[in-house]
């Protein structure tokens, strides 16, 4: 439920609070991480400029009761330690509205947002404005010039 391609999440600080975004190469579809490590509901709405999603989202809510619980909860399923039937769990789903989500003391919430017009994507296409590769000049021991391309690196 990752995308191939990176997004940079806004540079502006969240308060305890992990964003991480990508895209589908394939077929455009926008996945996002949301993560809420504390123990107070979050509330967050998700600007999604030059974005259009389909009609409906869907995703996966991972939550615990606290901190150090042992015991996680799949879309409010659970067992033991855990719900034991993962495969046979669907993801949730709604309809996309303004993107707006409560998330509980700690949370992490997956939501994909399917593309309204499916796209196949590449770094280096234009339209799609995403990473692209930096030429970096570096030079070898004998000052001969190498040309090595390298994708920026993000860190949410």
């Amino acid at each position: 439920m990752w995308g191939d391609i990176a997004i940079p999440s806004p540079k502006r600080e969240f308060q305890n609070l992990y964003v991480a975004c990508s895209r589908f190469s394939k077929n455009g579809d926008l996945a996002i991480l949301m993560v809420n490590p504390t123990n107070q509901t979050k509330n967050i709405k998700l600007n999604l400029a030059n974005f259009q999603s389909a009609d409906s989202i869907y995703g996966f809510t991972v939550s615990a009761t606290s901190e150090t619980s042992k015991n996680i909860f799949l879309n409010g399923e659970t067992g033991i330690y855990g719900p034991t039937n993962y495969e046979q769990i669907s993801p949730w789903k709604r309809k996309t509205g303004n993107a707006k989500f409560e998330l509980t003391p700690w949370t992490y919430e997956f939501v994909l947002f399917p593309a309204k017009e499916k796209e196949v994507l590449g770094l280096h296409s234009p339209k799609n404005n995403l990473l692209k590769p930096k030429q970096k000049i570096q030079r070898d021991a004998l000052g001969k010039k190498q040309n090595k391309t390298r994708i920026h690196k993000i860190i949410y």
